[in-house]
Formats: structure tokens, sequence, C-alpha cells
């Protein structure tokens, strides 16, 4: 796919740049999401936003490696039990986030879309540029959790603008690391969602989960299963 996408470009060299520097737009774009999210937890909690991140470094390597926020929910987990997280929390917030949240993937898909859009020379249609962050928002949190399926999405978003497709395939030559970054991203997104959760939890004065009681209910749940895979 990437052969027969540089083979219809005359300009390679110019067109590689123009690659070059999307990945940098990503790149940025990730790691200011990942300032934005370090300085809100600290505006809200006042607490070392520096902290988690030595709790998160398991979950975010192995994340790394799969491309996949789902494989890190166990690391996750265990991460914010070192905290202290309580797990009626954890266990609960962590699946959930890691399902729904896609920032890091939200930024590529945008820049992505508009990348393709300024190559195929309609950049200046303000029109579609909104059209493209509506659809980036809306698509997100469809996103399956598997490797390279943002691209889809952006196929999905393009398509819906009236943009030709043939160039995305381009996208694949730098999609194995930027694939990475954004799944990285994501955990980490995932891991301040649910010590942010804990906080605002104790802040408001609901932290009087009996644990036992937590346990208790989880066991009665796991036993109601197994009777029910039985039968």
């Amino acid at each position: 796919m990437i052969a027969g996408a540089v083979i219809k470009v005359d300009d390679i060299k110019g067109n590689f740049a123009k690659l070059g520097i999307f990945v940098a737009t990503v790149v940025v774009g990730i790691a200011v999401l990942a300032v934005f999210e370090v300085l809100f937890y600290f505006a809200c909690t006042r607490k070392n936003p520096f902290t988690p991140i030595r709790h998160l470094s398991r979950a975010w390597f192995i994340v790394f490696a799969t491309t996949s926020a789902l494989v890190g929910v166990p690391e996750i987990i265990e991460g914010c039990d070192e905290m202290g997280v309580r797990r009626a929390t954890s266990r609960f917030v962590a699946p959930l986030a890691a399902t729904l949240k896609a920032d890091g993937s939200a930024v590529f898909i945008a820049a992505s879309s508009v990348f393709i859009t300024q190559m195929e020379g309609l950049g200046d249609n303000s029109g579609k540029i909104v059209v493209i962050w509506l659809l980036t928002s809306a698509l997100v949190i469809a996103i399956p959790h598997i490797p390279s399926s943002s691209i889809v999405i952006i196929l999905t978003v393009l398509s819906s603008v009236g943009v030709p497709v043939e160039q995305v395939s381009l996208l694949y030559a730098t999609e194995w690391l930027l694939d990475r970054i954004r799944s990285g991203m994501s955990c980490a997104s995932t891991f301040y969602c649910v010590i942010y959760t804990e906080y605002m939890t104790i802040k408001k004065g609901d932290a009087n989960v009996d644990e036992d009681d937590y346990d208790m209910v989880m066991s009665e749940l796991s036993k109601a299963d197994s009777l029910k895979s039985a039968t």
C-alpha cells in the first residue's frame, strides 16, 4: 500500500518532508496533551503530579510494546494499588476508562485527516476542517482496541467530507511509531483518571466503602457467573 501511494507521487522528497512534519505535529500534540493532563491533576489535587509516573511505568511499557491500552489494565490496577487507591475505585474505573478513553488516538486522527486533506489540496476549506473535528470527537469513542484501528476511523472521516483516501496508505510508514506513542498516552490518561476519581470520591466524603463488603460482593458475583456457566 505504501509503495502504491509513493509511485503516484510526483515530488517524493517533498511529500516525505511533509510526512516528517506530520509526525512531529502528532508527537508535539500528544506531548501538549500529556502536559495539560499533568497540570490539570496538579491544579485539582495540589499533589505532586509526577509521583504517579513511577507507578505507571510498567503499564506504559507494556502498552507501548503491544499498542493496546486494554492489555495494560492489570498493571494499571496494580500501580493504583501501590498508590493506595481503593480496589472499589480501581477495579471499576480502570477498565471503563481504558475502554472509553482514546485521547491520544483523537490527536492522531484529527492531525492525519487534516494532513491528507492538505495533501489533496483541500486544506484551505475551513468547512471540511470543522467537520473533521466534529467527526473525530464523535467517532473516537468507537475505536476498537486493536493495532492501527485508528486508520479505519480516518478513512471514515475523510470519506464523510469528500476527501480522496488513496494517500492514507502513506500513514502506515509511520504507524509503527505513532500507534505506540498514542497508546502510551491513552494508558497514562487512564491511570490519571483512576487516581483523580479516587481523589474526588474522598473529597466528596464517599470514601467509606468497606473493602470487605466489596470483596464479598465480587465473590458472590463470581459464584453467580460460575453457576450460570455450569447451567
